[in-house]
């Protein structure tokens, strides 16, 4: 944690203070917190979306999960049956198509769907190491990005200014992967990781945290 502390100071320019208020105020206590996020912008759209969020941490997120109907050592077929149903009404529109139509790119990544199993069920040695540091069930911070972010709950969303969101190439295959860990993978659409660097501003507990200038100015803790 020590490091991941000396790093928030040095990538904000706040003081030890500042982040060890930020870290008591979002510990679990024994109890949730309704936490207001305002003005986030999000990297997705290019920060051109801006919202209000509220979200809840220190929930127990295992209770929000869904059960997956397959797993990734379930039978092929079964896989399969769920892949499908997903791939024909997967949001392809996020996806930089490159001149392919949607209906052929769809036959290409279900083309995709076994090689895909395969790679997934056989990765590679050495894979990634997390260079997130975890400071309490709310809090991290990343090393490698020098970004700290909350996570929680979704509770809701209001859009202040309607956003473009930039479409990403992917291979046919990458997003065979994507559907197919969908699939296999317990999730839940509500837990969410918010940015500080994409926020104005952070209210809880009867307590603001001004949050301004995201990256360029640097972020500032103050108590109201």
């Amino acid at each position: 944690m020590e490091q991941a502390i000396v790093g928030i100071q040095e990538a904000y320019g706040v003081s030890r203070e500042a982040v060890e208020k930020l870290i008591n105020l979002t510990n679990a206590n024994g109890k949730v917190r309704f936490v207001s996020l305002k003005g986030y912008n999000s990297d997705e759209s290019l920060n051109t979306e801006e919202a209000n969020h509220v979200i809840n941490i220190n929930a127990n997120y295992g209770k929000t999960l869904e059960k997956s109907l397959v797993e990734l050592n379930s039978d092929e077929m079964l896989i399969k049956a769920e892949f499908l149903i997903w791939a024909e009404t997967w949001n392809y529109d996020k996806y930089n198509l490159d001149g392919v139509s949607v209906k052929d790119y769809r036959s290409q990544v279900v083309e995709a769907f076994h090689i895909a199993l395969t790679e997934l069920r056989n990765p590679k040695t050495g894979s990634r190491v997390s260079n997130d540091i975890r400071l309490n069930d709310a809090l991290v911070f990343n090393t490698t990005t020098l970004r700290l972010s909350i996570m929680g709950l979704s509770q809701s969303k209001t859009v202040v200014q309607e956003g473009v969101f930039k479409k990403v190439k992917s291979a046919p295959k990458t997003v065979a992967k994507e559907i197919i860990n969908y699939v296999v993978k317990p999730r839940t659409d509500k837990i969410r990781r918010f940015t500080m660097d994409n926020l104005n501003g952070l209210k809880m507990d009867g307590e603001t945290l001004e949050i301004g200038g995201g990256q360029t100015t640097g972020v500032e803790l103050k108590a109201q």
